[in-house]
């Protein structure tokens, strides 16, 4: 009997390992495996994906390297915006920070600061997620 785990075939190597390719759960579990790529691709990590999507590290891994350029094009896709995003809000932050008030100008200056800094890949705070959409 072939060994099933969790929606992903398993291929055997020469030294009898399973070899997981994320081929069965692409068959049997498209949308949880759009899910994963999507996931993966907005910088998840893989213990957050298997308990959310139900699945295992190792299937988490095969979707991975199945997906790489596609997951690999959506990060850089992302951290495009995120930058175009900061850099308009940065410029608006510079246009109205004259007629702040002091709190609102460190308030300000704080979450500037904090954006900057995730987009550059710099951990300033944690960021707490929420589960995602089950299929969005």
């Amino acid at each position: 009997m072939s060994g099933l785990n969790n929606g992903q075939g398993l291929s055997k190597t020469q030294d009898a390992r399973p070899r997981y390719t994320g081929e069965r759960l692409l068959r049997e579990r498209p949308k949880i495996y759009r899910q994963v790529v999507r996931l993966l691709g907005e910088g998840c990590s893989a213990n957050k994906i298997c308990k959310w999507c139900h699945v295992t590290r190792e299937t988490v891994r095969a979707v991975e390297s199945r997906e790489a350029a596609e997951i690999s094009a959506r990060k850089k896709s992302i951290v495009g915006i995120l930058s175009n995003v900061a850099e308009l809000g940065a410029a608006r932050m510079e246009e109205t920070i004259g007629k702040a008030s002091l709190r609102d100008a460190t308030i300000g200056t704080g979450g500037g600061y904090g954006q900057g800094a995730r987009v550059d890949g710099s951990n300033v705070e944690h960021q707490h997620r929420k589960h995602p959409d089950a299929f969005g």
